[in-house]
């Protein structure tokens, strides 16, 4: 009974990060989507790409390309609540639901997470720095999206700021 509780828990559990998988985002988000549909709440997918993670990984090795992606989900994990679905869906790819939250109070939290890379960054742990792109999409329970549109539109409006910005800081607004 262990084992298949492992097994299970590995099937939605990123190894590398502790966060929840690709699958694992999209089974909990989905149920989470339904809820969210069902109680008439509105809810924000935030998607986040790390920039220049082949750099690092040219530069300094690929194990602190595995060290930049842990730490990144450390920032990820210390920024939002436990209750907020967290995810590595692949590479350097991120994705939360922060459950409850108002377009403020993402706003806010996308704040505390530039705060927090930026601290990482001043820190020198590390040879290299840290920077995301980011892109929020909105679910609006009266007209309902699939966890695929919602990570669809997220995904678009990263690119949008990658192309922005040109590789710099971020300074996403929820919508």
């Amino acid at each position: 009974r262990d084992l298949i509780q492992r097994l299970e828990s590995d099937s939605l559990e990123d190894a590398l990060t502790g966060l929840y998988n690709r699958r694992g985002f999209l089974t909990i988000g989905r149920e989470y989507l339904n809820l969210s549909a069902r109680n008439k709440n509105p809810m924000h997918l935030l998607f986040l790409d790390m920039d220049n993670l082949k750099q690092i990984n040219d530069t300094f090795g690929h194990v602190s390309g595995d060290e930049a992606i842990v730490r990144a989900a450390e920032i990820i994990k210390s920024v939002f609540r436990g209750s907020d679905i967290k995810s590595r869906l692949g590479g350097d790819e991120f994705a939360i639901f922060p459950i409850s939250s108002s377009p403020q109070g993402l706003k806010a939290a996308i704040g505390r997470f530039h705060e927090k890379t930026a601290e990482f960054n001043r820190s020198g742990v590390c040879p290299f720095t840290l920077s995301f792109s980011a892109g929020v999409a909105g679910f609006d329970p009266e007209n309902p999206s699939t966890i695929d549109e919602l990570l669809d539109r997220a995904d678009k409006r990263m690119y949008e700021e990658k192309r922005r910005k040109g590789g710099g800081s971020t300074r996403t607004q929820p919508g």
